[in-house]
């Protein structure tokens, strides 16, 4: 979910274009999103920025994922709203009993595993590219090259600094087999988006090139990548940059990362209680929107 304060930047860069006062300059806005979904890591949620009172709220009901499954489309409202009954409990918890720990490696690799944090995706990733075999060395352990005001640091030593300024990440595991996720929108015009999932074909360690085949819409595209170079300001406007593939290892994903992804198989890593608290102020706007969107708007 967007925050209250990134909202309002929106609205106030809009406002500077347009050399309105008003806010977002004036312009008709759509804004589409799920407040259900989690809240921003950080900063106060978009509702609570002034803007927000500006809009309509319109509710989408028609189902579209999961009319095929009621079942599965009632577990997952309940979820949504931390109003869980004891039916859908029960079958949380026959899901966990009756995973099977000791699944083929086949099945593991067709599985992504939703956890809730970056450190324990990060182990998963690595312990089932550990498993994966390793073709002529087509294996790499690619680090990102990073730099600060003209002096390169270890990407381990950087990544609480620039996590908040560039999504690239700090080490990857590459090989032949291994899946990972595109982390930019450079590619739309291949059906390859931010969040697109693939599996690694070939790798040439000469030229640093992988080539991934990501399965899309209308089949599959086989396309090389290569590493990229991002710039940012830290620390009082210190030039700082990163190098390193748009990827991320994908046999572990965390909840965050996997949001508006369709999955064809997951395993979640936890079902205790707590890991379904909803934010009560989310629930109570929810309400206040669906009173305001019952009222006709005037013409």
């Amino acid at each position: 979910m967007v925050s209250a304060t990134l909202f309002s930047f929106i609205s106030d860069m809009f406002s500077i274009i347009q050399q309105q006062t008003i806010a977002f300059g004036g312009l008709n806005v759509i804004i589409v999103g799920d407040l259900a979904q989690l809240p921003p890591v950080t900063g106060s949620p978009v509702y609570k920025s002034s803007e927000w009172k500006l809009f309509y709220p319109l509710f989408l009901k028609e189902l579209q994922r999961q009319n095929q499954d009621m079942q599965y489309y009632n577990a997952l409202q309940e979820i949504r709203f931390g109003n869980i009954s004891i039916t859908t409990w029960t079958i949380l918890y026959e899901k966990e009993n009756n995973f099977d720990h000791n699944k083929p490696l086949n099945t593991i690799l067709n599985i992504t595993n939703i956890v809730g944090y970056n450190q324990t995706a990060n182990r998963i990733n690595n312990i089932i590219c550990n498993m994966l075999p390793v073709n002529e060395d087509k294996f790499l352990i690619s680090s990102a090259i990073d730099y600060i005001d003209n002096q390169q640091y270890n990407p381990d030593d950087t990544q609480k600094l620039f996590k908040k300024k560039t999504n690239l990440s700090s080490h990857l595991c590459l090989q032949q087999g291994a899946r990972v996720m595109y982390l930019k929108n450079n590619l739309i015009d291949q059906n390859i988006y931010n969040g697109t999932i693939g599996v690694i074909t070939d790798l040439d360690l000469q030229n640093l090139e992988v080539r991934i085949a990501f399965s899309v819409k209308g089949g599959i595209i086989d396309i090389g990548i290569k590493k990229e170079t991002a710039t940012f300001m830290i620390n009082n406007g210190k030039p700082s940059s990163r190098c390193q593939f748009p990827l991320q290892n994908a046999f572990a994903l965390t909840v965050h990362k996997t949001q508006g992804l369709t999955l064809p198989e997951v395993s979640v890593t936890s079902l205790h209680p707590s890991t379904f608290i909803t934010d009560k102020s989310m629930i109570e706007e929810y309400k206040r929107l669906e009173q305001k969107a019952a009222v006709p708007l005037p013409l």
